[in-house]
């Protein structure tokens, strides 16, 4: 029962990854989210690998973050850490699949591709894309 509801929450943490992403430029004083010209779709839990045995008397830490976004994709990937005495360490990952639908017409929602920043190694970053 563990892992279902470890599922859930990843798939929840990629969601809300996914809307920060988008969200981005919003003022989140005036964001009103049923005038929002999108929606998400989980497309795919694409992948989850857990390296060990997980512990329910042991802290769990998620950390997600975009991997990919272009077209009306958008990747997450998620780090599941577990603490094994002082240290985190990494006992798990997931890649999560979305999709930005529009509101209106139901079909794909163009969404601002993610470049690479000043700090990110161009040469490395442009084979991944």
């Amino acid at each position: 029962m563990l892992y279902g509801k470890i599922i859930e929450e990843l798939d929840a943490m990629a969601g809300d990854c996914s809307y920060k992403y988008l969200m981005k430029n919003d003022d989140p004083d005036t964001f009103d989210l049923d005038k929002c010209p999108y929606y998400l779709v989980t497309v795919s839990v694409d992948r989850v690998d857990f390296m060990s045995n997980l512990s329910a008397e042991r802290d769990l830490k998620l950390s997600a973050y975009m991997l990919m976004a272009k077209g009306s994709t958008l990747m997450v990937k998620i780090d599941v850490l577990q603490r094994h005495e002082d240290a985190w360490e990494q006992v798990g990952d997931a890649i999560i699949i979305f999709v930005a639908r529009d509101s209106k017409t139901g079909k794909a929602y163009k969404i601002p591709d993610m470049r690479p920043s000043a700090y990110d190694d161009i040469l490395e970053t442009s084979k991944c894309l």
